[in-house]
Protein backbone atom coordinates (compact mmCIF):
# COMPACT_ATOMS: atom_id res chain seq x y z
CA UNK A 1 0.00 0.00 0.00
CA UNK A 2 1.35 3.17 -0.93
CA UNK A 3 0.26 7.11 -1.30
CA UNK A 4 0.04 6.62 -4.77
CA UNK A 5 -3.06 4.01 -4.51
CA UNK A 6 -5.25 7.17 -3.72
CA UNK A 7 -5.17 8.21 -7.08
CA UNK A 8 -7.41 5.40 -8.40
CA UNK A 9 -10.35 6.68 -5.78
CA UNK A 10 -10.01 10.36 -6.35
CA UNK A 11 -9.21 9.99 -10.34
CA UNK A 12 -13.16 8.06 -10.15
CA UNK A 13 -14.23 10.55 -7.33
CA UNK A 14 -13.08 13.09 -10.03
CA UNK A 15 -14.87 11.26 -13.13
CA UNK A 16 -18.39 10.79 -11.26
CA UNK A 17 -18.70 14.72 -9.97
CA UNK A 18 -17.90 15.57 -13.97
CA UNK A 19 -20.54 12.79 -14.74
CA UNK A 20 -22.90 14.57 -12.10
CA UNK A 21 -21.79 18.12 -13.39
CA UNK A 22 -23.18 16.94 -17.52
CA UNK A 23 -26.29 15.45 -16.19
CA UNK A 24 -27.18 18.57 -14.15
CA UNK A 25 -26.94 20.48 -17.12
CA UNK A 26 -27.96 18.37 -19.66
CA UNK A 27 -31.61 18.66 -17.26
CA UNK A 28 -31.29 22.06 -16.76
CA UNK A 29 -31.63 22.70 -20.66
CA UNK A 30 -33.77 20.15 -21.94
CA UNK A 31 -36.32 22.80 -23.16
CA UNK A 32 -33.21 25.01 -24.28
CA UNK A 33 -33.98 25.06 -28.03
CA UNK A 34 -31.07 23.07 -30.40
CA UNK A 35 -29.56 22.33 -27.39
CA UNK A 36 -27.19 19.16 -28.18
CA UNK A 37 -27.12 16.21 -25.08
CA UNK A 38 -23.51 16.51 -23.52
CA UNK A 39 -21.56 13.14 -22.03
CA UNK A 40 -18.48 12.67 -20.55
CA UNK A 41 -15.81 10.96 -22.02
CA UNK A 42 -14.14 8.27 -19.95
CA UNK A 43 -11.27 5.86 -20.14
CA UNK A 44 -8.67 4.02 -18.40
CA UNK A 45 -5.40 6.09 -16.88
CA UNK A 46 -2.30 4.64 -16.67
CA UNK A 47 -1.37 1.60 -15.28
CA UNK A 48 1.70 -0.32 -13.85
CA UNK A 49 3.41 -3.89 -13.78
CA UNK A 50 3.11 -5.80 -10.69
CA UNK A 51 4.88 -9.08 -11.90
CA UNK A 52 3.99 -12.10 -14.45
CA UNK A 53 2.32 -15.17 -14.66
CA UNK A 54 1.94 -17.87 -17.92
CA UNK A 55 0.31 -15.11 -19.77
CA UNK A 56 2.62 -12.10 -19.55
CA UNK A 57 2.74 -9.24 -17.55
CA UNK A 58 -0.15 -8.82 -14.40
CA UNK A 59 -0.86 -4.87 -14.24
CA UNK A 60 -3.25 -2.73 -12.07
CA UNK A 61 -4.66 0.36 -13.22
CA UNK A 62 -4.09 3.77 -11.87
CA UNK A 63 -7.36 5.46 -12.23
CA UNK A 64 -10.03 6.87 -14.82
CA UNK A 65 -8.91 9.52 -17.33
CA UNK A 66 -11.49 12.50 -18.18
CA UNK A 67 -11.21 12.54 -22.01
CA UNK A 68 -13.16 15.47 -22.33
CA UNK A 69 -17.20 16.27 -22.91
CA UNK A 70 -18.30 16.02 -25.45
CA UNK A 71 -21.77 16.63 -27.42
CA UNK A 72 -24.01 13.92 -28.92
CA UNK A 73 -24.40 15.07 -32.20
CA UNK A 74 -24.79 13.07 -35.57
CA UNK A 75 -22.48 15.02 -38.67
CA UNK A 76 -24.65 13.29 -41.01
CA UNK A 77 -27.80 14.33 -39.77
CA UNK A 78 -27.00 17.90 -39.68
CA UNK A 79 -26.35 18.02 -43.24
CA UNK A 80 -29.55 16.35 -43.82
CA UNK A 81 -31.16 18.52 -42.59
CA UNK A 82 -29.95 21.69 -43.53
CA UNK A 83 -30.50 20.45 -47.21
CA UNK A 84 -34.15 19.83 -46.63
CA UNK A 85 -34.66 23.17 -44.51
CA UNK A 86 -34.52 25.83 -47.83
CA UNK A 87 -36.60 23.23 -49.03
CA UNK A 88 -39.48 23.77 -46.56
CA UNK A 89 -38.81 27.45 -46.17
CA UNK A 90 -39.01 27.92 -50.21
CA UNK A 91 -42.13 25.63 -50.60
CA UNK A 92 -43.54 27.82 -47.39
CA UNK A 93 -43.65 30.61 -48.48
CA UNK A 94 -44.35 29.70 -52.10
CA UNK A 95 -47.73 27.90 -50.46
CA UNK A 96 -48.60 31.13 -48.25
CA UNK A 97 -48.46 33.72 -51.73
CA UNK A 98 -50.84 31.26 -53.58
CA UNK A 99 -53.25 30.90 -50.68
CA UNK A 100 -52.98 34.63 -50.41
CA UNK A 101 -54.27 34.81 -54.11
CA UNK A 102 -56.82 32.41 -53.54
CA UNK A 103 -58.31 34.98 -50.68
CA UNK A 104 -58.20 37.02 -53.49
CA UNK A 105 -59.63 35.60 -56.32
CA UNK A 106 -61.23 32.30 -54.87
CA UNK A 107 -65.03 31.92 -55.59
CA UNK A 108 -66.58 30.62 -52.72
CA UNK A 109 -64.46 32.94 -50.03
CA UNK A 110 -63.00 34.98 -51.48
CA UNK A 111 -62.82 38.94 -51.39
CA UNK A 112 -63.27 39.88 -54.69
CA UNK A 113 -65.00 36.95 -56.53
CA UNK A 114 -64.50 38.30 -60.27
CA UNK A 115 -66.39 35.47 -61.36
CA UNK A 116 -69.46 36.34 -60.43
CA UNK A 117 -69.02 40.08 -61.71
CA UNK A 118 -68.31 38.73 -64.86
CA UNK A 119 -70.97 36.78 -64.99
CA UNK A 120 -73.19 39.65 -63.68
CA UNK A 121 -72.02 41.70 -66.25
CA UNK A 122 -72.66 39.30 -69.14
CA UNK A 123 -75.84 38.77 -68.13
CA UNK A 124 -76.38 42.89 -68.11
CA UNK A 125 -75.58 42.71 -71.59
CA UNK A 126 -78.01 40.04 -72.44
CA UNK A 127 -81.11 42.18 -71.14
CA UNK A 128 -79.65 44.94 -73.42
CA UNK A 129 -79.87 42.33 -76.55
CA UNK A 130 -83.06 40.38 -75.12
CA UNK A 131 -85.27 43.95 -75.52
CA UNK A 132 -85.42 46.92 -76.61
CA UNK A 133 -82.50 49.01 -74.94
CA UNK A 134 -84.18 50.60 -72.02
CA UNK A 135 -83.05 53.33 -69.60
CA UNK A 136 -82.84 50.64 -66.63
CA UNK A 137 -81.41 48.28 -68.31
CA UNK A 138 -78.56 50.31 -69.94
CA UNK A 139 -77.97 51.34 -66.41
CA UNK A 140 -77.44 47.98 -65.42
CA UNK A 141 -75.42 47.33 -67.87
CA UNK A 142 -73.58 50.48 -66.56
CA UNK A 143 -73.94 49.90 -63.22
CA UNK A 144 -72.36 46.07 -63.88
CA UNK A 145 -69.44 47.41 -65.31
CA UNK A 146 -68.43 50.08 -62.79
CA UNK A 147 -68.75 46.95 -60.57
CA UNK A 148 -66.21 44.87 -61.88
CA UNK A 149 -63.70 47.74 -62.56
CA UNK A 150 -64.12 48.22 -58.75
CA UNK A 151 -63.43 44.52 -58.21
CA UNK A 152 -61.02 44.48 -60.17
CA UNK A 153 -59.08 47.18 -59.00
CA UNK A 154 -59.73 46.30 -55.33
CA UNK A 155 -57.85 43.12 -56.71
CA UNK A 156 -55.24 44.72 -58.12
CA UNK A 157 -54.69 46.57 -54.81
CA UNK A 158 -54.30 43.37 -52.80
CA UNK A 159 -51.75 41.73 -54.97
CA UNK A 160 -49.51 45.27 -54.59
CA UNK A 161 -50.34 45.25 -50.62
CA UNK A 162 -49.03 41.33 -50.86
CA UNK A 163 -46.42 42.39 -53.02
CA UNK A 164 -45.35 45.07 -50.03
CA UNK A 165 -45.55 42.61 -47.65
CA UNK A 166 -43.17 40.31 -49.50
CA UNK A 167 -40.18 43.21 -50.22
CA UNK A 168 -40.76 44.09 -45.85
CA UNK A 169 -39.68 40.48 -45.37
CA UNK A 170 -37.09 40.61 -48.15
CA UNK A 171 -35.16 42.97 -46.29
CA UNK A 172 -35.51 41.84 -42.99
CA UNK A 173 -34.64 38.17 -44.57
CA UNK A 174 -31.49 39.96 -45.82
CA UNK A 175 -30.60 42.00 -42.46
CA UNK A 176 -31.13 38.81 -40.88
CA UNK A 177 -28.71 36.54 -42.76
CA UNK A 178 -26.20 39.02 -41.88
CA UNK A 179 -26.51 39.01 -38.07
CA UNK A 180 -26.34 35.37 -38.19
CA UNK A 181 -23.25 35.20 -39.88
CA UNK A 182 -21.43 37.86 -37.54
CA UNK A 183 -23.03 35.73 -34.79
CA UNK A 184 -20.77 32.62 -36.31
CA UNK A 185 -18.26 34.58 -36.75
CA UNK A 186 -18.25 35.67 -33.63
CA UNK A 187 -18.86 31.92 -32.39
CA UNK A 188 -15.93 31.30 -34.07
CA UNK A 189 -13.60 32.95 -32.85
CA UNK A 190 -15.09 31.76 -29.04
CA UNK A 191 -14.87 28.13 -29.39
CA UNK A 192 -11.47 28.43 -31.17
CA UNK A 193 -10.22 30.42 -28.08
CA UNK A 194 -11.66 28.28 -25.82
CA UNK A 195 -10.74 24.87 -27.29
CA UNK A 196 -7.16 26.33 -27.64
CA UNK A 197 -7.00 26.16 -23.84
CA UNK A 198 -8.41 23.27 -23.37
CA UNK A 199 -11.54 24.37 -21.97
CA UNK A 200 -15.08 23.54 -22.85
CA UNK A 201 -17.01 25.49 -25.59
CA UNK A 202 -20.00 23.17 -26.05
CA UNK A 203 -22.54 26.11 -25.07
CA UNK A 204 -20.94 28.26 -28.03
CA UNK A 205 -21.08 25.16 -30.38
CA UNK A 206 -24.61 24.87 -29.98
CA UNK A 207 -25.82 28.57 -30.49
CA UNK A 208 -23.64 28.39 -33.77
CA UNK A 209 -25.49 25.53 -34.97
CA UNK A 210 -28.43 27.28 -34.02
CA UNK A 211 -27.71 30.46 -36.27
CA UNK A 212 -26.48 27.70 -38.95
CA UNK A 213 -29.88 26.23 -38.70
CA UNK A 214 -31.71 29.51 -39.14
CA UNK A 215 -29.57 30.72 -41.94
CA UNK A 216 -30.00 27.32 -43.86
CA UNK A 217 -34.22 28.25 -43.68
CA UNK A 218 -33.57 31.72 -45.18
CA UNK A 219 -30.64 30.56 -48.30
CA UNK A 220 -29.11 27.43 -49.46
CA UNK A 221 -25.54 27.14 -47.72
CA UNK A 222 -23.01 24.68 -47.39
CA UNK A 223 -21.08 23.95 -43.86
CA UNK A 224 -17.48 23.00 -43.73
CA UNK A 225 -15.53 22.78 -40.30
CA UNK A 226 -11.72 22.81 -40.26
CA UNK A 227 -9.26 21.91 -37.86
CA UNK A 228 -9.69 24.82 -35.97
CA UNK A 229 -13.29 24.48 -35.42
CA UNK A 230 -13.98 27.13 -37.53
CA UNK A 231 -17.36 26.95 -39.62
CA UNK A 232 -16.78 28.50 -43.24
CA UNK A 233 -19.74 29.18 -45.54
CA UNK A 234 -20.74 29.00 -48.64
CA UNK A 235 -23.84 29.83 -50.25
CA UNK A 236 -25.30 30.49 -53.62
CA UNK A 237 -21.43 30.12 -55.32
CA UNK A 238 -20.58 32.61 -53.09
CA UNK A 239 -17.37 32.58 -49.87
CA UNK A 240 -20.04 34.23 -47.26
CA UNK A 241 -17.82 33.45 -44.20
CA UNK A 242 -14.37 32.00 -44.77
CA UNK A 243 -11.56 31.57 -42.84
CA UNK A 244 -12.94 34.91 -40.80
CA UNK A 245 -13.68 36.94 -43.99
CA UNK A 246 -17.03 37.94 -43.87
CA UNK A 247 -19.19 39.40 -46.55
CA UNK A 248 -21.70 41.32 -46.31
CA UNK A 249 -25.18 41.64 -48.49
CA UNK A 250 -26.98 44.98 -49.02
CA UNK A 251 -30.07 45.88 -51.31
CA UNK A 252 -30.06 47.32 -54.47
CA UNK A 253 -33.75 48.11 -56.46
CA UNK A 254 -34.28 45.85 -58.99
CA UNK A 255 -36.02 47.74 -61.76
CA UNK A 256 -35.83 51.16 -63.00
CA UNK A 257 -38.56 53.05 -61.11
CA UNK A 258 -39.37 50.03 -58.95
CA UNK A 259 -39.68 49.53 -55.02
CA UNK A 260 -39.18 46.28 -54.54
CA UNK A 261 -35.26 45.44 -54.08
CA UNK A 262 -32.93 41.84 -53.96
CA UNK A 263 -30.24 41.15 -52.44
CA UNK A 264 -26.44 42.52 -53.42
CA UNK A 265 -23.22 42.36 -52.08
CA UNK A 266 -22.37 45.97 -50.42
CA UNK A 267 -20.93 47.31 -46.94
CA UNK A 268 -23.89 50.43 -47.96
CA UNK A 269 -26.30 50.46 -45.19
CA UNK A 270 -28.98 52.41 -47.55
CA UNK A 271 -30.76 51.12 -50.72
CA UNK A 272 -28.28 51.39 -54.59
CA UNK A 273 -30.01 52.64 -57.12
CA UNK A 274 -30.78 50.36 -59.88
CA UNK A 275 -27.96 49.73 -62.84
CA UNK A 276 -25.16 50.84 -60.33
CA UNK A 277 -22.61 47.85 -60.92
CA UNK A 278 -22.18 45.56 -57.74
CA UNK A 279 -22.33 41.80 -57.84
CA UNK A 280 -25.89 40.27 -56.83
CA UNK A 281 -26.77 37.67 -55.18
CA UNK A 282 -28.59 35.79 -57.35
CA UNK A 283 -27.93 35.54 -60.98
CA UNK A 284 -31.78 36.39 -62.08
CA UNK A 285 -30.48 36.63 -66.15
CA UNK A 286 -29.25 33.35 -65.31
CA UNK A 287 -32.18 31.96 -63.38
CA UNK A 288 -34.47 33.38 -66.14
CA UNK A 289 -33.54 31.25 -68.40
CA UNK A 290 -33.60 28.11 -66.48
CA UNK A 291 -36.59 25.30 -67.04
CA UNK A 292 -36.63 24.79 -63.68
CA UNK A 293 -35.12 26.30 -60.64
CA UNK A 294 -34.47 24.62 -57.35
CA UNK A 295 -35.99 25.98 -54.12
CA UNK A 296 -33.12 27.71 -52.07
CA UNK A 297 -34.62 28.77 -49.01
CA UNK A 298 -37.18 31.53 -48.42
CA UNK A 299 -34.97 34.39 -49.63
CA UNK A 300 -35.13 33.52 -53.11
CA UNK A 301 -38.96 32.14 -52.73
CA UNK A 302 -39.85 35.71 -51.36
CA UNK A 303 -38.33 37.41 -54.72
CA UNK A 304 -39.64 34.46 -57.02
CA UNK A 305 -43.17 35.36 -55.96
CA UNK A 306 -43.16 39.31 -55.16
CA UNK A 307 -41.18 39.31 -58.65
CA UNK A 308 -38.20 42.19 -59.78
CA UNK A 309 -40.99 44.79 -60.91
CA UNK A 310 -45.09 44.92 -61.11
CA UNK A 311 -46.65 43.53 -64.61
CA UNK A 312 -49.53 44.09 -66.66
CA UNK A 313 -50.63 43.01 -70.45
CA UNK A 314 -47.88 44.87 -71.98
CA UNK A 315 -45.10 42.97 -69.84
CA UNK A 316 -43.38 40.92 -72.75
CA UNK A 317 -43.22 37.63 -71.99
CA UNK A 318 -45.19 37.68 -68.91
CA UNK A 319 -48.23 35.50 -70.37
CA UNK A 320 -46.04 32.68 -70.45
CA UNK A 321 -47.37 29.05 -69.02
CA UNK A 322 -47.53 29.21 -65.36
CA UNK A 323 -44.68 26.68 -64.35
CA UNK A 324 -43.81 26.76 -59.98
CA UNK A 325 -40.29 26.43 -60.63
CA UNK A 326 -40.07 29.17 -63.55
CA UNK A 327 -39.02 32.59 -62.67
CA UNK A 328 -40.64 33.90 -65.46
CA UNK A 329 -40.86 38.00 -63.77
CA UNK A 330 -42.80 36.23 -60.28
CA UNK A 331 -45.31 34.55 -59.22
CA UNK A 332 -47.42 37.67 -58.56
CA UNK A 333 -46.58 39.34 -61.56
CA UNK A 334 -47.83 37.03 -63.85
CA UNK A 335 -51.23 36.60 -62.32
CA UNK A 336 -51.56 40.41 -62.89
CA UNK A 337 -50.22 40.28 -66.29
CA UNK A 338 -52.66 37.23 -66.96
CA UNK A 339 -55.80 39.83 -65.14
CA UNK A 340 -54.68 42.47 -67.10
CA UNK A 341 -54.85 40.88 -70.11
CA UNK A 342 -58.49 40.25 -70.06
CA UNK A 343 -59.32 43.29 -68.34
CA UNK A 344 -57.39 45.27 -71.48
CA UNK A 345 -59.19 43.02 -74.06
CA UNK A 346 -62.77 43.71 -72.61
CA UNK A 347 -61.85 47.03 -71.93
CA UNK A 348 -60.81 47.83 -75.75
CA UNK A 349 -63.93 45.32 -77.26
CA UNK A 350 -66.83 47.73 -75.39
CA UNK A 351 -64.61 50.99 -76.71
CA UNK A 352 -64.15 49.90 -79.70
CA UNK A 353 -67.66 48.95 -80.39
CA UNK A 354 -69.27 52.10 -79.27
CA UNK A 355 -66.88 54.45 -80.97
CA UNK A 356 -65.24 52.96 -83.71
CA UNK A 357 -67.57 52.42 -87.87
CA UNK A 358 -69.05 49.40 -87.79
CA UNK A 359 -67.94 47.97 -91.17
CA UNK A 360 -71.51 47.29 -92.50
CA UNK A 361 -73.49 49.03 -90.09
CA UNK A 362 -71.68 52.64 -90.12
CA UNK A 363 -72.01 54.68 -86.70
CA UNK A 364 -74.46 54.14 -84.25
CA UNK A 365 -77.01 56.46 -83.94
CA UNK A 366 -75.84 58.26 -80.71
CA UNK A 367 -72.80 59.08 -82.55
CA UNK A 368 -74.35 60.35 -86.00
CA UNK A 369 -76.31 62.91 -83.77
CA UNK A 370 -79.77 60.68 -83.07
CA UNK A 371 -81.15 59.07 -80.47
CA UNK A 372 -84.21 56.85 -79.93
CA UNK A 373 -84.90 59.21 -83.04
CA UNK A 374 -85.03 62.21 -81.34
CA UNK A 375 -82.54 64.80 -83.09
CA UNK A 376 -79.79 65.82 -80.01
CA UNK A 377 -78.06 68.85 -80.40
CA UNK A 378 -75.02 69.02 -82.00
CA UNK A 379 -72.13 69.91 -78.98
CA UNK A 380 -69.42 72.04 -79.80
CA UNK A 381 -67.00 69.74 -79.14
CA UNK A 382 -67.19 65.48 -79.92
CA UNK A 383 -68.61 64.07 -76.92
CA UNK A 384 -66.51 61.12 -75.75
CA UNK A 385 -69.09 58.27 -75.45
CA UNK A 386 -66.45 55.08 -74.49
CA UNK A 387 -67.35 52.80 -71.64
CA UNK A 388 -64.26 53.13 -70.23
CA UNK A 389 -61.83 56.16 -69.50
CA UNK A 390 -58.51 56.30 -67.81
CA UNK A 391 -58.17 57.40 -64.33
CA UNK A 392 -54.96 58.80 -65.26
CA UNK A 393 -54.92 59.96 -68.99
CA UNK A 394 -52.02 58.80 -70.97
CA UNK A 395 -51.05 55.32 -68.50
CA UNK A 396 -52.81 52.99 -70.78
CA UNK A 397 -56.11 51.12 -69.73
CA UNK A 398 -54.46 48.54 -66.75
CA UNK A 399 -55.80 47.62 -63.43
CA UNK A 400 -56.45 50.25 -60.86
CA UNK A 401 -56.50 52.58 -64.15
CA UNK A 402 -60.09 52.10 -65.59
CA UNK A 403 -63.25 54.15 -64.33
CA UNK A 404 -66.55 53.87 -66.20
CA UNK A 405 -67.13 57.16 -68.37
CA UNK A 406 -68.17 60.31 -66.67
CA UNK A 407 -70.13 61.22 -69.90
CA UNK A 408 -72.25 58.25 -69.26
CA UNK A 409 -72.92 58.49 -65.61
CA UNK A 410 -75.61 60.62 -63.85
CA UNK A 411 -78.70 62.21 -65.16
CA UNK A 412 -78.90 60.99 -68.88
CA UNK A 413 -75.74 59.40 -68.98
CA UNK A 414 -77.14 56.14 -69.55
CA UNK A 415 -79.20 57.34 -72.59
CA UNK A 416 -76.43 58.34 -74.30
CA UNK A 417 -74.87 54.95 -74.18
CA UNK A 418 -74.48 53.85 -78.47
CA UNK A 419 -76.32 50.55 -78.77
CA UNK A 420 -78.63 51.36 -82.08
CA UNK A 421 -77.97 51.60 -85.68
CA UNK A 422 -81.42 51.70 -86.78
CA UNK A 423 -83.99 52.41 -84.01
CA UNK A 424 -84.79 51.44 -80.74
CA UNK A 425 -85.34 47.96 -81.89
CA UNK A 426 -81.97 47.19 -83.33
CA UNK A 427 -79.82 45.08 -81.14
CA UNK A 428 -77.13 44.16 -84.03
CA UNK A 429 -74.37 45.74 -82.06
CA UNK A 430 -74.89 43.83 -78.70
CA UNK A 431 -75.58 40.61 -80.17
CA UNK A 432 -71.98 41.12 -82.00
CA UNK A 433 -70.73 41.65 -78.28
CA UNK A 434 -72.19 39.14 -77.01
CA UNK A 435 -70.94 36.53 -79.78
CA UNK A 436 -67.63 38.23 -79.10
CA UNK A 437 -67.87 37.37 -75.16
CA UNK A 438 -68.19 33.95 -75.97
CA UNK A 439 -65.99 33.32 -78.47
CA UNK A 440 -63.57 30.27 -78.07
CA UNK A 441 -61.66 30.70 -81.20
CA UNK A 442 -60.48 33.50 -83.34
CA UNK A 443 -61.59 33.36 -87.21
CA UNK A 444 -59.89 35.51 -90.32
CA UNK A 445 -63.75 36.21 -90.69
CA UNK A 446 -63.91 38.03 -86.79
CA UNK A 447 -60.56 40.35 -87.63
CA UNK A 448 -61.80 43.49 -88.47
CA UNK A 449 -65.10 43.28 -86.62
CA UNK A 450 -65.87 46.37 -84.41
CA UNK A 451 -62.47 47.59 -85.02
CA UNK A 452 -59.77 45.28 -83.89
CA UNK A 453 -61.49 44.13 -80.80
CA UNK A 454 -61.41 40.90 -81.08
CA UNK A 455 -60.82 38.50 -77.65
CA UNK A 456 -57.15 37.67 -78.01
CA UNK A 457 -54.94 36.82 -75.09
CA UNK A 458 -51.41 36.02 -75.87
CA UNK A 459 -50.35 32.88 -74.93
CA UNK A 460 -53.87 31.62 -74.37
CA UNK A 461 -55.77 31.45 -78.16
CA UNK A 462 -58.93 29.41 -78.05
CA UNK A 463 -60.79 30.57 -74.81
CA UNK A 464 -63.98 32.47 -74.60
CA UNK A 465 -64.09 35.73 -71.60
CA UNK A 466 -65.90 32.97 -69.71
CA UNK A 467 -63.36 29.93 -70.43
CA UNK A 468 -60.30 32.42 -69.81
CA UNK A 469 -61.04 33.23 -66.07
CA UNK A 470 -61.87 30.02 -65.29
CA UNK A 471 -58.42 28.38 -66.64
CA UNK A 472 -56.99 31.35 -65.25
CA UNK A 473 -58.50 30.59 -61.85
CA UNK A 474 -57.60 26.76 -62.48
CA UNK A 475 -53.82 27.22 -63.59
CA UNK A 476 -53.37 29.48 -60.21
CA UNK A 477 -55.16 26.63 -57.87
CA UNK A 478 -53.31 23.83 -59.75
CA UNK A 479 -49.68 26.31 -58.77
CA UNK A 480 -51.05 26.46 -55.36
CA UNK A 481 -51.93 22.74 -55.54
CA UNK A 482 -48.69 21.55 -56.57
CA UNK A 483 -46.50 23.90 -54.39
CA UNK A 484 -48.24 22.14 -50.96
CA UNK A 485 -47.76 18.52 -52.53
CA UNK A 486 -43.83 19.55 -52.26
CA UNK A 487 -44.26 21.45 -49.18
CA UNK A 488 -46.04 18.56 -47.71
CA UNK A 489 -43.34 15.97 -49.03
CA UNK A 490 -40.56 18.39 -47.63
CA UNK A 491 -42.46 18.77 -43.98
CA UNK A 492 -42.59 15.04 -43.95
CA UNK A 493 -38.45 14.85 -44.48
CA UNK A 494 -37.19 17.10 -42.26
CA UNK A 495 -39.95 15.77 -39.69
CA UNK A 496 -38.17 12.45 -40.27
CA UNK A 497 -34.72 14.46 -39.75
CA UNK A 498 -36.13 16.19 -36.95
CA UNK A 499 -37.08 13.05 -34.97
CA UNK A 500 -33.48 11.13 -35.88
CA UNK A 501 -31.67 14.38 -34.76
CA UNK A 502 -33.49 14.55 -31.22
CA UNK A 503 -33.26 10.72 -30.47
CA UNK A 504 -29.70 11.07 -31.18
CA UNK A 505 -28.96 14.70 -29.42
CA UNK A 506 -32.23 15.54 -27.36
CA UNK A 507 -32.30 15.34 -23.65
CA UNK A 508 -34.78 11.92 -22.14
CA UNK A 509 -34.94 12.96 -18.65
CA UNK A 510 -35.69 9.61 -17.80
CA UNK A 511 -31.79 8.88 -19.02
CA UNK A 512 -30.39 11.53 -17.19
CA UNK A 513 -31.61 10.82 -13.71
CA UNK A 514 -30.77 7.43 -14.39
CA UNK A 515 -27.29 8.45 -15.24
CA UNK A 516 -27.50 11.01 -11.92
CA UNK A 517 -27.87 7.65 -9.88
CA UNK A 518 -25.32 5.92 -11.36
CA UNK A 519 -22.51 8.98 -11.18
CA UNK A 520 -24.14 9.08 -7.82
CA UNK A 521 -23.51 5.67 -6.62
CA UNK A 522 -20.17 6.22 -8.46
CA UNK A 523 -19.39 9.12 -6.66
CA UNK A 524 -19.83 7.41 -2.90
CA UNK A 525 -17.75 4.07 -3.92
CA UNK A 526 -15.10 6.27 -4.79
CA UNK A 527 -15.61 8.39 -1.35
CA UNK A 528 -15.59 5.58 0.23
CA UNK A 529 -12.60 3.99 -0.54
CA UNK A 530 -11.12 7.00 -0.17
CA UNK A 531 -12.70 6.83 3.49
CA UNK A 532 -11.28 3.59 3.65
CA UNK A 533 -7.57 4.21 2.74
CA UNK A 534 -7.09 7.27 4.88
CA UNK A 535 -8.37 4.87 7.53
CA UNK A 536 -6.09 2.66 6.84
CA UNK A 537 -2.94 5.65 6.53
CA UNK A 538 -3.41 6.36 9.54
CA UNK A 539 -3.65 3.10 11.77
CA UNK A 540 -0.51 2.40 9.89
CA UNK A 541 1.45 5.65 10.67
CA UNK A 542 -0.37 6.95 13.82
CA UNK A 543 -1.10 3.32 15.90
CA UNK A 544 1.68 1.12 14.84
CA UNK A 545 4.41 2.90 16.62
CA UNK A 546 2.72 2.86 19.98
CA UNK A 547 2.17 -1.02 19.93
CA UNK A 548 6.18 -1.21 20.16
CA UNK A 549 6.56 1.11 22.84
Amino acid sequence: MSMSSLSTPISGLQAAQAGLYVTGHNLANHHSRGYTRQLVGQSTFLSRNIGRDAIGAMQVGLGTNISGIRQVRDHFLDMRWRAAAPELSFWDVRVGTGQRLDDIFGELEGEFRLQGVLRDLNRALHELNNEAPSIESRGNFINFAGSFITRIAGAANAMAQRQTELNDNIKAAVRRINQLTTEIDDMNRRIVLEEIGGANANDFRDRRNNAIDELSTLINITVREDTRGNINIIANGHALLVNGNRLQLGLQYSAPGSLFVHPVFTTEDGILPHGEDVRAFYNWEMLAHRAHIPPQGALLSMIMSRGLSSANHTTPGSTDIWDVFNMNHGVIPQVQAQLDTMVNTLVTMFNNAFTEPHPTLGLPRNLQGHHHGQIVPPATEPLDLRLFVEIHAGEGFTMGNIQINPNLMGHGGASRLPLNFDGPDDNRLVGQLLEQWGSATITMAQVGTIGDAFIEFPGWYGFSVDGFYRNFIDRMATGTSTAIGFLEASQEEMNFVDNRRLQISGVSIEEEMSNMIRFQHAYNASARMINTLDSMMDRIINQTGRVGM
